[in-house]
This record gives structure tokens, sequence and C-alpha cells, in this order.
């Protein structure tokens, strides 16, 4: 049985046209995409027959519930999903959260935010979380989310990207090495307001 993944914009929409892929023999698949040039660029694959069906969307309200389970698992902190229902109506929301489905399940999730600038001519991209449930990491899906939240920024005008992501986490630091990425000089300070 082959591998069918698709990207989608928001639930019960039509597929957006611009994401597509071409399927390999032996169960392996490339995502591609389209870009403004009309070159096709290969962004990620997957290898695994237990995969019959991936998607890519944009997190809408109705999600709310989602995101809150995934978030306790990921940060063991929840607030409930009429707050995420809240955060996700809100209009100065710059976070974009996209989820990450498999087999009609949605396993995991990553968030991006671009934001112009003042001081510099390019927006600002970074990813600001990704988790994918535990049996599902090591198949290709988390670098694929990456590669969607690349393209997005790119997309918006934005000529790199940042990954925060905790100093212990070095199952994420071989993904995010593997596919580019590097430490920086930068250090970060946080304070409770």
């Amino acid at each position: 049985m082959g591998v069918c993944i698709c990207i989608l914009q928001k639930k019960n929409r039509p597929r957006i046209q611009r994401p597509y892929f071409l399927q390999n023999p032996k169960n392996s698949l490339q995502l591609n995409f389209m870009t403004k040039s009309s070159h096709t660029v290969r962004i990620a694959a997957i290898e695994d027959a237990a995969i019959e069906d991936a998607a890519i969307e944009d997190a809408a309200i109705e999600d709310a519930a989602i995101l809150d389970r995934l978030n306790a698992a990921f940060n063991d902190s929840s607030d409930g999903a009429e707050n995420f229902a809240q955060r996700l109506a809100d209009p100065r929301r710059v976070d974009t959260p996209l989820l990450m489905e498999v087999n009609e399940q949605v396993v995991g999730f990553a968030c991006l935010r671009v934001v112009p600038n003042l001081f510099y001519p390019d927006p600002y991209a970074e990813l600001t979380e990704l988790y994918l449930e535990p049996k599902f990491r090591r198949r290709g899906l988390g670098r694929m989310l990456v590669a969607y939240a690349e393209n997005l920024a790119r997309e918006q005008g934005a000529r790199s990207m940042k990954i925060l992501t905790g100093d212990d986490n070095e199952e994420g630091h071989a993904l995010y090495r593997a596919m580019g990425y590097h430490d920086d000089e930068e250090t970060v300070f946080v304070k409770r307001l």
C-alpha cells in the first residue's frame, strides 16, 4: 500500500495546490514544494510502511482541545482547551501552530513565529515548539514539520530561522543539526514578570 501525504490549510477546506508529493517505490515518499519561480524543491521524505496517510495542517480554533492535550504531554502544562481557543482566536497572535496528523490522528505539532523586524530588512522567524508523540518519532515526521515551517517562513520573507529548544533535548538537537542548523553565540535570558 502506498503512502498518501497532503498539506491542508484549514480543517474541512480543500487542499491547497502549492505543495505536492511524489511517491517512490518501497513506501518512500518525498515532500516537494513548488516555489514562486515554479522550481520544485524536495524538503522531506518518509520511509515507513506503518504510515499510510499523513497531513500537516494549520491549527484552527476547533483544534484547541487537541493542542491542549499535546501541550500537556510536551510541556507538562495545561490551562484548558477554552484558553487555547481564546489564544487561537486572538487577532494579535503571531504564532502559526501546525498539526501533524498520521492515519487520521493528530500526533504532534510545531509552532512557527514570523514577525517584522524594525532594525533589519527581513522578518524574524523562529520555531518555538516542536513535539511528536514518542511512538511517532524517528520516522521523518519532525523533519517534515520543520521543513514545512521553513517553507512558510521563507514565503513570508524570512531569510533564516532560529529554533528554541531545551539544553537537554539531545534528540531534537540531532534533528536540527542534521537539517543544517548550528549553535549560535547568543544566550537567552529569562525573567518571570
